[in-house]
C-alpha cells in the first residue's frame, strides 16, 4: 500500500515538473502554422481560440443577400436565390437553414433557396459557422390568378351536389370587362 503512495507522489511531482517546463517564457516564441515565428498575433490562424470554452475566435458572420423578396407564379418554375456567407469579408462554407420549410427549401451546404410555389410568406434564413450565427428575412410572394372555374362546362353536379357538398359549384369565367373593372 505504500509503494503505491511513493509512486503516486512520484507520478505527480513529475507532472508538475513537466507542466513547469512546458509554460510560456516572457518573449519566448511559438509556432503557429500560418503566423510568422516572431509574432505574437493570432489573427490569421483560423483555429484560434478566444479563451472561452474553446470556441474559435472568428469575426463577424454576416449574410448576402438580405431581406430579399422573391415572387413566384403559381403553376410556373419557381426562381431561386443563392446565399453566401462571409466572416469579415472572406467567403465561408456555413450550414444553412430556414424556418419555415412550408414555404422553401435551402441546400444545407449551398445556399440555394427555391420555393416551394405552393405558398407565400415571410420565411428566415440562418448561416451558421463555427458556433456564429447569422439570419436574415425572405418574403415568398405567390401570384395566382383565377378567372372562374376551370372546368365551368361540368358543374361537379350529380349525388351530393358539388364536390360531395352541396350547392350548385362555382360559375364560369368572368368577362374581360368584369376583370378590368
Amino acid at each position: 500500500m505504500r509503494s503505491f503512495r511513493w509512486v503516486g507522489l512520484f507520478l505527480a511531482v513529475s507532472a508538475a515538473f513537466g507542466f513547469a517546463a512546458c509554460g510560456d517564457d516572457e518573449g519566448a516564441s511559438q509556432f503557429v502554422p500560418g503566423i510568422d515565428a516572431g509574432s505574437n498575433e493570432d489573427a490569421t490562424d483560423p483555429f484560434a481560440t478566444d479563451g472561452q470554452n474553446g470556441e474559435a475566435a472568428i469575426g463577424t458572420l454576416t449574410i448576402v443577400p438580405l431581406d430579399q423578396t422573391v415572387s413566384v407564379t403559381y403553376g410556373q418554375a419557381p426562381p431561386t436565390l443563392t446565399y453566401q456567407a462571409f466572416v469579415d469579408g472572406a467567403l465561408v462554407s456555413p450550414s444553412w437553414s430556414i424556418d419555415r420549410g412550408e414555404l422553401a427549401t435551402i441546400g444545407v451546404s449551398s445556399g440555394v433557396f427555391t420555393p416551394t410555389g405552393n405558398l407565400g410568406g415571410l420565411a428566415h434564413v440562418t448561416a451558421s459557422y463555427l458556433g456564429k450565427t447569422a439570419t436574415t428575412t425572405v418574403t415568398v410572394l405567390l401570384n395566382w390568378t383565377q378567372n372562374g372555374d376551370p372546368s365551368a362546362g361540368d358543374a361537379g353536379g350529380g349525388v351530393g351536389g358539388y364536390g360531395g357538398v352541396g350547392g350548385e359549384g362555382p360559375g364560369g369565367a368572368v368577362s374581360q370587362q368584369v376583370v378590368t373593372l
